[in-house]
């Protein structure tokens, strides 16, 4: 039997609003889309290690990154890194980096500092989704056997975070509610064929989440 295993990443070290609650998950900015990074050819560049990621001027950066989305680097595009070949395992291709805000056309400032060589071939993202509504925030999760919700807290908090479910009417529930407390991570199973996740605070709280599935295939 082969082991497939999907990440669905929902936050990456995101400052949530405070006294709001939504739903989120990051994907690749398309309506009919997936949930890995879009490659996006447009090379970036910074002043020696910077938060501030620039293009050339002649191409702009895409205007559907927000806050809260995900930008990748490669670390052969780094200063200090050795680039790595399509072999490595894939978390160890990439340098990611949560936008802050887009400054300009043609810059993005993200939460940490990065060194880009002026060589750089692109990136790749992800773009952060969020809503209240009746059908916002849900994923589809029918096919897997084992479903995992993570929580961390990085800072602040506590978190509260609400896992919902669909059930064989297509009805909503809610499958449990928690609270994460700084510098605590919470992992939950058992999510129903359809789950979203909501997040709110009281307080200022940055926040990382990650849906897991694993289905069992022949």
């Amino acid at each position: 039997m082969e082991d497939a295993t999907r990440l669905v990443q929902l936050l990456r070290r995101f400052d949530l609003p405070v006294g709001t609650k939504k739903a989120y998950y990051l994907h690749d900015g398309l309506i009919h889309g997936f949930y890995n990074p879009r490659l996006d050819d447009t090379p970036l560049v910074t002043s020696g290690s910077s938060t501030t990621l620039s293009t050339d001027g002649t191409k702009k950066v895409p205007t559907i990154l927000v806050a809260g989305s995900v930008v990748y680097v490669r670390n052969g595009n780094l200063n200090g890194l050795v680039p790595v070949t399509p072999g490595d395992a894939q978390r160890t291709r990439w340098q990611e980096r949560t936008v802050i805000s887009l400054p300009t056309d043609y810059s993005i400032l993200v939460d940490e500092a990065i060194d880009i060589l002026a060589a750089s071939d692109g990136f790749a993202y992800r773009v952060l989704f969020s809503g209240t509504g009746a059908d916002d925030g849900w994923i589809g999760t029918g096919a897997a056997r084992e479903r995992i919700v993570t929580v961390e807290c990085n800072s602040g908090g506590p978190v509260d975070v609400e896992v919902w479910g669909k059930n064989e009417s297509g009805e909503p529930y809610l499958i449990e509610a928690f609270s994460v407390s700084a510098g605590a991570t919470r992992v939950y199973g058992g999510v129903s064929d359809y789950t979203r996740v909501f997040f709110s605070s009281a307080v200022a709280a940055n926040v990382s989440a990650s849906l897991v599935t694993r289905r069992f295939a022949a």
